[in-house]
């Protein structure tokens, strides 16, 4: 298949987006096809196919992100937990501070 022409005669490509897609196996079976024909025509796409898939293999080889250090990580968890537990704390209180609604007597009869 040659690059599709759209009505006006000039050659449609698809966008880096779907021919990044395409290497990720998101496109249907058929437009799969409809690509993987135009890129064998279309030595443009077909270098924007490799500079994709260079650097999806330059991020590959990038280190992780550091740890974080166990101590600081405890104390995080030291603040959340109290943080927790003041605002368990706080709800108690405020229930028992909360005045109650008093019931209206009954209507006489």
């Amino acid at each position: 298949m040659s690059p599709t022409a759209d009505t006006t005669g000039t050659i449609r490509h698809p966008d880096v987006s779907e021919i990044s897609d395409l290497t990720e196996g998101l496109l249907s079976p058929a437009r799969t096809a409809e690509i993987r024909s135009h890129l064998g025509d279309c030595s443009l796409c077909a270098d924007v196919r490799a500079s994709l898939d260079e650097i999806r293999s330059l991020l590959g080889t990038l280190p992780g992100p550091a740890r974080m250090p166990a101590d600081i990580a405890g104390r995080i968890d030291a603040a959340l937990a109290a943080e927790a537990l003041l605002d368990a704390t706080r709800d108690k209180d405020s229930r028992r501070a909360a005045p109650r609604p008093r019931t209206p007597p009954p209507p006489p009869q």
